[in-house]
């Protein structure tokens, strides 16, 4: 992927976090991605064509599946839930000082 980055789709580019095998008969590759939606299908036939060029896989099909990667991640700190962490981190610290 470092060789040929995806395609702009409305002035964003999507972001491929990982990738991970699935199966092996065919083979199936998940990769995660910010906005799969982004991804389009000459930029999959590339990643599909560099496989074929790193494995030998002539003549299988490969199974390539976009999942979005998950809200955990995606989880942004904003400036109010830093102040309610750091907030949290005082009162306990108080609580182990024996104060209140």
């Amino acid at each position: 992927m470092a060789a040929a980055e995806p395609p702009l789709h409305r002035g964003k580019r999507a972001r491929v976090c990982y990738a991970t095998g699935l199966g092996s008969s065919p083979p199936a590759v998940a990769l995660f991605v910010h906005h799969p939606y982004h991804l389009t299908t000459a930029y999959l036939r590339y990643l599909e064509n560099r496989l074929r060029a790193a494995f030998p896989l002539e003549g299988t099909p490969i199974r390539m599946m976009l999942r979005a990667r998950p809200r955990t991640a995606l989880r942004v700190r904003s400036s109010a839930a830093r102040k309610n962490v750091t907030k949290a981190n005082a009162e306990g610290r108080r609580r182990k000082a024996g104060r209140r």
